[in-house]
């Protein structure tokens, strides 16, 4: 019988594999590129060893993203694509900038930007930013996990600037 696994087990096994990771690159040249690919590599780890169905979970975001759409487009001044403000859409364009979250939220646009143990809860929290969503720290997604990898909770948030 396999033994459950505890959030201690799950950290330290990111622990480890980041470690690796940083080894693996510390020699090479710092670039665009290889930041990319550190990036990647680090997102596949960290779902490797959560045993997080990602693809799921990055759908899910996209659907409570897609739910709450007016209501985030209600709270914030614009919309801007990828930073880029010759796309932006101002406070005055409601539907505008609740077709723009709508189209922006799709799952390759979402990056894990943070994980944090709650031993409170006894669960992962993995933290998303929305890479496509002005700067990429404004529309974030919130997945609590079990040590085993089963989303207890999720729900999308955007911050109001």
């Amino acid at each position: 019988m396999a033994k459950k696994r505890n959030l201690d087990d799950v950290f330290l096994e990111l622990n480890a594999e980041f470690q690796k990771l940083i080894n693996d690159f510390s020699d090479k040249e710092k670039t665009e590129e290889n930041g990319e690919t550190f990036n990647s590599l680090w997102q596949n780890i960290v779902f490797k060893v959560l045993k997080m169905n990602v693809n799921s979970v990055k759908k899910q975001l996209c659907e409570d993203t897609k739910l709450k759409a007016v209501s985030f487009a209600e709270q914030v001044e614009y919309v801007s694509e990828f930073n880029n403000f010759s796309l932006t859409t101002y406070h005055t364009e409601i539907d505008n900038k609740t077709k723009s979250l709508m189209k922006l939220s799709l799952p390759e646009y979402w990056r894990v930007f943070d994980i944090q143990k709650d031993a409170e809860f006894n669960c992962v929290k993995v933290t998303f930013g929305n890479t496509a969503v002005n700067s990429g720290k404004d529309l974030v997604g919130y997945v609590f996990l079990s040590p085993s990898g089963k989303v207890k909770h999720l729900f999308t948030h955007i911050y109001s600037f």
